[in-house]
Order: structure tokens, then C-alpha cells, then sequence
């Protein structure tokens, strides 16, 4: 009985774990998505827009 708890605990964790890391994986996804979408917006902007969004990234980030 006891091995088939540990073999059904192990399953569990490891969904859970794969389940964890498609979060970190989407999460990372979307702050590259962000700063994609920064970079190119920035790219159109004037340079104080520029330099505020800088400010804004360094101090509130």
C-alpha cells in the first residue's frame, strides 16, 4: 500500500511542478512581451518620453 501512496504522491508532485512551471514560463512570456512592446513603442516616442519611462522602469519596477 505504501508504494503505490509514494508512486501516487509522485505523480501528483510532478503535475503540480510542471503545472508550476508553465506559470513561471508564462509569466516570463508576458514581461518579455512588455518590454518588446516598451522597446518598440520607445522607438516612436521623443527622447523626455523616453527618458521619464526609464526613470519610471528604475524607480517602481
Amino acid at each position: 500500500m505504501r508504494h503505490f501512496s509514494d508512486k501516487y504522491n509522485k505523480v501528483t508532485y510532478d503535475s503540480w511542478l510542471a503545472h508550476v512551471q508553465m506559470n513561471d514560463l508564462k509569466v516570463n512570456l508576458e514581461k518579455m512581451n512588455k518590454a518588446h512592446a516598451l522597446q518598440i513603442k520607445n522607438k516612436t516616442r521623443s527622447a523626455n518620453d523616453k527618458h521619464y519611462d526609464k526613470f519610471k522602469q528604475a524607480n517602481y519596477a
